[in-house]
């Protein structure tokens, strides 16, 4: 029962690592360009918006740029976070089993939570 736990506050630490990564940072933005995916990520038509909105974050650039059911995922929190938790409960399940899943709702809650926290007491 406690690797289960163990593995639940893994989860919950690494989805909202994952989420302050994308919504509170341009990490996705400068490994693009350091690989060179920057035409699929659209790096230069972000530039250029960040020239007349510098504020503009990215997550919010590629549902202006993009309207698509993805963009509308990737640009929402709490859709993320919801497809994050199936994502790694899936992967887990493997290992651990469907008991994995008794605290899919909570798992999301506190991610969100910590996620929240973090990014409101980083941004100060």
């Amino acid at each position: 029962m406690t690797d289960i736990i163990l593995v639940n506050i893994g989860i919950v630490s690494s989805s909202a690592y994952l989420l302050f990564i994308w919504f509170e940072t341009n990490a996705i933005i400068e490994y693009a360009k350091l690989f060179r995916l920057g035409s699929f990520f659209y790096i230069k038509e972000y530039e250029e918006s960040l020239e007349v909105a510098p504020d503009l974050p990215y997550s919010l650039f590629i549902i202006a740029h993009k309207d698509t059911f993805i963009n509308r995922l990737l640009s929402c929190p709490f859709c993320l976070c919801t497809w994050m938790m199936v994502y790694f409960g899936f992967i887990f399940s493997f290992i651990y089993g469907v008991k994995i899943f008794s605290f899919i709702f909570l798992d999301w809650f506190a991610a969100l939570f910590l996620y929240k926290f973090s990014s409101s007491y980083l941004s100060k």
